[in-house]
């Protein structure tokens, strides 16, 4: 039976630090290996060593890596040039009669009338 132990903890230090980076906790390995928390804890300066990172670093809260669900490309909607050509000289236009009707007020205001 000590020679279970010995594999299953043997195991936990190769690959504890492969397990920190996909962002299992501490608590979340020691499970997988079928060992006590504590027994990690223990060894956590040996696997620092061999990783070559400092304890603290093992100690503190691993994030998951980001997983994108949509890549750029799909987020972006496709357009049709020329429809925006039409729709962006629909807009100047648009906006040259409102700067004319901003330009008769002042105007306006400028001679008194208003």
């Amino acid at each position: 039976m000590e020679t279970k132990i010995h594999e299953r903890t043997r195991a936990m230090m190769e690959n504890f630090y492969s397990h920190f980076e996909s962002g299992m906790s501490i608590r979340e390995i020691a499970e997988h290996y079928k060992l006590s928390e504590s027994t990690v804890y223990k060894k956590l300066d040996t696997i620092a060593k061999n990783v070559g990172v400092s304890r603290e670093t093992l100690l503190s809260i691993p994030h998951a890596p980001h997983i994108a669900t949509t890549s750029k490309s799909e987020q972006i909607k496709k357009i049709d040039i020329a429809q925006a050509c039409d729709q962006l000289e629909n807009d100047i236009g648009k906006l040259d009669e409102l700067l004319a009707s901003i330009e008769k007020i002042i105007a306006e205001i400028e001679e008194g009338e208003i």
